[in-house]
């Protein structure tokens, strides 16, 4: 435990300054091995900092900027030490638990973000989860218009156990986790995310100078910074004020204004999470759309406070439990987990209401799981029904323009806002690599995905002044409802445009395009994503003779009315999961594609369609959502999509925001 002692001598009336030290550091932190080590912060001009560390003192005269930074040494894989850290005042700060291992940053946006809470991961999972050298630091969210020097932690570094995991990041724990009991080795993660954010927003400005288009989409859609900091604060209090007015001419609300648990429902449609407004024949819906389920609560959890997990809910919400409101959140992105006391339930039939207010985009109520669930302090859990009763309310289409939300306005993001207020007060910090998952918000501008992420990687390894950083990255999972027929799929250009940057050396990428969700952006399956990355870590960083990826398309062959692929990384073979391969596709040169047949012959696969009798290409799983792939490699590893062509898609010359 941190501990911080002022030692006063009295009669003294002069007061002494305290120093500070960077959120970076703290008891249970990774720092990086085989490096040099440094520990810096803040204190008055010409104080002295001392660091006792593994038995030696290290000093350094705070600089006339009031910042001290001190070089400990260059340390090998090891812990767990102690830290004493002092000034000429007898200010001190006390670390424990300190390890050196690997320290990986975690960026990306929302599927990294995820954590393994608001994945709503088992208590009894939870329960078992122990591992003593993996720690994770969660950085707060900052956006800034100008590189900060100072970075934020609200928790500080944790280390791996039931009371704390649940807060890690799913994807980077589940990395950390197998890498760490491999290697043998401590393991730090950084998680530094922001779900829905493009990627320009991670850039930094001197990047970005090779693309002008960006900085001219942002400054036609009035992003400057003047706007921004004036208008965020006014334009969600308008609309938070203009929801409020809409819920009052909603007949339901009204209607049932001090009575939630009266309503009648059971004539409304019945349907099933997760909810996806589409569904329901709600297509681009702006409004409220009620949805209410029952369960039944035994003796046993109804004296006890219960935890509420409704997972995301598109966009806002107002939650009730036998008619007292119990909950709401307003922004899409927000987990909703709600306490609530003993004194709302009743042992028996309990009635859960809510209403969605939709104002952008399409809706959707996605539990962590297949339904909502509670869990008591004690461990104790409950699913409830995946049954939901719902009736269209109040209709919002006439939102007036001036409050209409836009997730970039919002969130403050502009190009280099996070690397600015997120990346670049930790540049000083040794990393051994990088794990991103991003790209759902670049979809719109796939094709221009090709030279930005590029070059993201490029400005991150400049930055942090280590040109061969590794680079690991996961290629976007299968989402959507799926075609019936082959098409154009900004999802499929995305991906395609993620595997450009295994052009650069140090890089890798691991697909997540078989563990996808056809209504939910957020694949539950997190532990696969991690696997995959750190089989891919121990083959790039590590040097093991593994296979960490599965079998990529290499060249092809036209023989007549067939085509013959060949692969790389097909391992021990490869095969299928069930019959023959799944989700080919097949054009001639009039570029219309047709379902094909494929089949695997000696680790090739022959591909042919009765409809193109002269055929010049071949896709695989390009689509939004491949559901039926089905060909690994006997690793496990399951195809990357991939075209033969080099046809012009939707997003070609693409640069403008929605």
């Amino acid at each position: 435990m941190k501990k911080i002692t002022f030692l006063v001598i009295l009669g003294t009336m002069n007061c002494f300054s305290k120093f500070t030290l960077s959120p970076l550091f703290g008891d249970d932190m990774v720092l990086q091995r085989n490096v040099p080590a440094k520990i810096w912060g803040k204190s008055a001009p010409n104080e002295v900092i001392s660091i006792i560390f593994k038995s030696k003192k290290y000093s350094f005269t705070t600089s006339m900027d009031s910042t001290w930074k001190i070089d400990i040494g260059t340390h090998e894989a090891g812990g767990p030490y102690d830290m004493l850290i002092q000034s000429s005042d007898n200010s001190q700060v006390y670390f424990e638990n300190i390890k050196f291992g690997d320290v990986w940053l975690c960026g990306g946006q929302s599927n990294m973000e995820f954590t393994l809470d608001a994945l709503s991961t088992p208590i009894s999972v939870i329960k078992q989860i122990k591992n003593d050298i993996v720690s994770m630091l969660t950085l707060d969210k900052i956006s800034s218009s100008k590189p900060q020097k100072d970075i934020l932690s609200k928790e500080g570094w944790l280390e791996t156990n039931p009371k704390n995991v649940g807060r890690f990041s799913a994807t980077a724990f589940y990395f950390a986790d197998t890498l760490s009991k491999t290697l043998k080795i401590p393991v730090g993660l950084i998680s530094n995310n922001w779900g829905g954010s493009p990627v320009e927003v991670w850039m930094s400005n001197k990047s970005l100078e090779a693309f002008p288009q960006i900085s001219e989409a942002y400054s036609q859609k009035n992003f400057q910074d003047s706007i921004i900091i004036k208008g965020i604060k006014t334009r969600k209090l308008m609309l938070s004020s203009w929801v409020e007015q809409s819920i009052s001419k909603d007949s339901i609300s009204m209607l049932y204004k001090d009575k939630i648990e009266q309503i009648e429902y059971k004539n409304w449609t019945k349907t099933t999470l997760p909810l996806n407004f589409d569904n329901i024949k709600l297509n681009d819906y702006n409004g409220i759309l009620w949805a209410i389920s029952e369960f039944e609560l035994t003796e046993n959890m109804k004296n006890k406070p219960l935890n509420l997990s409704l997972g995301l809910i598109d966009d806002a919400d107002h939650t009730f439990i036998n008619g007292q409101k119990v909950g709401g959140k307003f922004l899409y992105n927000e987990p909703r987990n709600y306490k609530i006391a003993p004194s709302v339930f009743k042992v028996g039939k309990n009635i859960l209401a809510i209403r969605v207010v939709n104002y952008g985009g399409n809706g959707n109520i996605t539990p962590q799981g297949k339904s909502f669930f509670m869990t008591n302090e004690t461990g104790d859990s409950l699913n409830l029904s995946n049954t939901l009763y719902v009736c269209k309310g109040y209709d919002l289409t006439k939102i007036p323009e001036y409050v209409k939300p836009n997730w970039r306005y919002e969130a403050g993001w502009q190009p280099s806002t996070l690397y600015n207020g997120m990346i670049a007060p930790m540049l000083d910090l040794p990393i051994k690599g990088v794990i991103w998952y991003q790209g759902e918000s670049n979809t719109d501008r796939a094709y221009q995905y090709r030279a930005l992420f590029s070059g993201l990687i490029n400005d991150w390894r400049k930055s942090f002044k280590q040109p061969n950083l590794p680079f690991l990255f996961v290629q976007l999972a299968n989402f959507q409802k799926p075609d019936s027929v082959p098409s154009n799929s900004t999802w499929a250009e995305l991906r395609e445009a993620q595997s450009y940057a295994l052009k650069l050396p140090f890089t890798a990428m691991s697909t997540a395009i078989d563990i996808g969700d056809e209504v939910d952006i957020h694949p539950k399956d997190k532990k696969t994503v991690g696997n995959r990355l750190a089989a891919q870590a121990q083959r790039l960083v590590y040097g093991k003779k593994i296979i960490s990826d599965g079998p990529t398309y290499q060249s092809m062959k036209i023989l007549g009315n067939k085509i013959v692929l060949s692969f790389t990384n097909t391992g021990s073979g490869m095969m299928t999961k069930n019959g023959l391969p799944q989700e080919f596709a097949i054009a001639g040169a009039n570029k219309k594609f047709y379902r094909a047949d494929a089949k695997i012959v000696n680790n090739t696969i022959v591909v042919s369609c009765n409809k193109v009798s002269k055929p010049v290409a071949v896709r695989y799983a390009w689509a939004n959502n491949p559901a039926k792939i089905n060909t690994y490699n006997k690793e496990g590893f399951p195809m990357n999509p991939f075209r033969t062509d080099n046809w012009k898609g939707t997003t070609f010359g693409a640069w403008k925001l929605d």
